[in-house]
């Protein structure tokens, strides 16, 4: 089986991040069903300790009426498919983003070998 990309260094000059075209926000839930948060159709999902952190549209989130931070952010979604972590991937994109004096927020989707990540900056 493929493991992926396993020269970290060429995999990273090889990103090529994808815009998204909508507006996403953070909103969160403190008590919510699984079956309420997938109606809400978010792209990435985090529990902590206030509750369940959604990333969603800000179209849906204002139908719903939530509260959440009106700060415009440039979303990016990063995919890979490599024999890395993706904890190896992200510190090197902070690294860079860090480099530039980006501030950015990382939200991370993985399944096996093959990565996604949005970063807000």
């Amino acid at each position: 089986m493929d493991s992926g990309e396993e020269d970290l260094s060429n995999l990273l000059n090889n990103l090529q991040p994808n815009l998204l075209n909508e507006d996403y926000v953070f909103i969160t839930l403190e008590d919510c069903s699984l079956e309420f948060s997938n109606q809400l159709d978010p792209i990435a999902t985090f529990k902590e300790k206030e509750g369940l952190t959604l990333v969603i549209k800000e179209e849906k989130a204002k139908q719903e009426d939530f509260e959440y931070n009106s700060e415009k952010d440039i979303s990016l979604v990063f995919t890979w498919y490599s024999s890395f972590s993706s904890e190896s991937v992200l510190k090197s994109l902070v690294r860079a983003f860090t480099v530039f004096k980006i501030c950015s927020s990382l939200c991370i989707m993985k399944s096996s070998n093959c990565s996604a990540t949005s970063i807000g900056i």
